[in-house]
């Protein structure tokens, strides 16, 4: 289920990643998330529904800890995830240890 952009985050490539938003012009919102799935584990999930396929790109980022990455994408694709996003995310990753476990 991953694409591209997805093993250049986990893997660490910023340079990848920059080339696929500065050069390609890769919409983010087309390829990092899924969408309109019944279950998690299916292949297009509904992003109301499961938050973390809509912040897997930084979740990624964090684990490998990979600030300069994570700071890209929270600079370059800002639009991508509302504020809002980030209340649920830490609330249901973090806080519930749902990730990091």
């Amino acid at each position: 289920m991953w694409n591209p952009l997805h093993f250049a985050v986990y893997n660490g490539h910023l340079e990848v990643v920059k080339l696929f938003k500065e050069t390609f012009k890769i919409n983010i919102g087309k390829t990092a998330p899924s969408s309109l799935a019944q279950n998690e584990g299916e292949a297009i999930n509904d992003q109301e529904r499961f938050i973390e396929d809509k912040v897997y790109l930084l979740q990624m980022a964090i684990v490998r800890q990979k600030n300069d990455m994570l700071k890209y994408l929270l600079d370059e694709y800002s639009s991508f995830w509302p504020t809002n996003i980030f209340q649920e995310w830490f609330t249901t990753i973090f806080f519930r240890n749902q990730f990091f476990s």
